[in-house]
């Protein structure tokens, strides 16, 4: 219309359509004139001239870029969605492979757990039934000196009448505050053993006292107490200890009789001639040498003597162990004479011990008697 070149086409809202041209098939002369026309539009290049003019192409490539972009994206998104969800799954499954084997371990756990305990309680029953049907006193003291347990027999041991008064300080039970208290005094230590003279006369008892340090997961350290009374039993080994010691000590004193016997001559000698030689200087420095030796000497038998015969006391105490030698080999030492047998005994040191201290001499005079005989 002659106004093409006043206005300029912004936005093109018209639809694309296509137009059909009907005609006869019989009429080939017109159907190569228009398709001769259209390829002379298309050569001279008028076709995308007039193609780009009315018809808006930009937004349709537009939208088509828009579009496979939008479709890369979406491709991407679904990959990662895929991926997060397999990887989730992935995940979840070996989380749950995880947890069945910790539900397992745990439950093997709690069974042996249990089984333990089950194990621990027979063990605290059996060594309960083991305290309690012991044939000594059995008592458990802890840290601060109070009694956590105490078996019937210490009950009954400790005169006490009522069970539930158990329960109390180890001062509170003056016979047991007693036995600990000569436990300590005779040197004892967390695992000794002891033999313990409580009373004296007919009012005497004799007691076996024993410790031993123990631990706990409930009462932390803990001290196990052992106390039996063995009064008939020290008796016993009192009056068989006294038979043998009174069946060498005839003999001890036989050859005792013998070995005082010379010493006495010598100094019966001595003191005869003192009012004859009373003025002789030499005669009196003699005197004076040999009668106190002798006289020492009768002395020291007779205190062996004394020593070995006397009561058993059946109580430790410190002794030098080379005198208490001495002492038992001048007791033997007649008796050996007497069959041509001449003891020695040769020391370097002098060595103090803590023993008990009539046994040990016993002990040293059935030796030397064995080896005599």
């Amino acid at each position: 219309y002659g106004v093409s070149d006043d206005y300029t086409i912004i936005y093109n809202y018209l639809v694309e359509t296509e137009a059909v041209m009907a005609m006869r098939s019989t009429d080939n002369i017109l159907c190569n004139t228009i398709n001769m026309g259209i390829a002379q539009l298309r050569s001279s290049g008028e076709y995308e001239t007039l193609y780009k003019k009315w018809i808006d192409v930009e937004k349709p490539l537009l939208s088509k870029e828009m579009t496979q972009r939008i479709g890369i994206g979406l491709v991407i998104i679904l990959g990662a969605v895929i991926v997060y969800v397999y990887t989730n799954l992935r995940i979840r499954k070996a989380l749950e492979i995880t947890v069945q084997e910790r539900t397992k371990e745990l439950q093997i756990a709690n069974e042996a757990l249990a089984h333990n305990m089950c194990i621990l309680k027979k063990e605290g029953e059996l060594r309960k039934h083991i305290i309690e049907d012991s044939p000594s006193g059995m008592l458990i003291l802890g840290e601060d000196d109070s009694i956590q347990f105490m078996n019937s027999k210490a009950i009954r041991i400790f005169g006490i009448s009522d069970v539930a008064d158990t329960k109390r300080k180890i001062q509170d039970i003056p016979l047991l505050h007693e036995l600990i208290r000569k436990v300590s005094s005779e040197k004892c230590n967390d695992y000794g053993s002891a033999i313990i003279n409580v009373g004296s006369g007919e009012k005497e008892r004799i007691y076996r006292c024993s410790t031993y340090m123990i631990s706990s997961q409930e009462n932390g350290t803990a001290k196990l107490c052992s106390v039996e009374d063995v009064t008939s039993e020290e008796k016993q080994k009192k009056e068989i200890f006294e038979a043998e010691k009174n069946s060498y000590l005839n003999a001890i004193i036989a050859g005792l009789a013998h070995e005082i016997k010379n010493p006495l001559t010598t100094i019966k000698a001595y003191t005869e001639l003192i009012p004859e030689q009373m003025g002789d200087e030499e005669f009196l420095r003699a005197f004076f040498e040999t009668v106190p030796k002798e006289t020492e000497r009768i002395n020291g038998l007779i205190e062996s003597l004394i020593n070995y015969a006397r009561p058993i006391r059946g109580i430790m105490a410190e002794v030098e162990l080379s005198q208490l030698i001495s002492d038992c080999v001048a007791l033997m030492s007649p008796i050996a004479k007497r069959i041509g047998i001449t003891i020695k005994f040769i020391y370097d040191s002098q060595i103090t011990i803590y023993a008990y201290v009539d046994q040990l001499r016993q002990a040293i005079i059935n030796y030397l008697m064995n080896s005599i005989e």
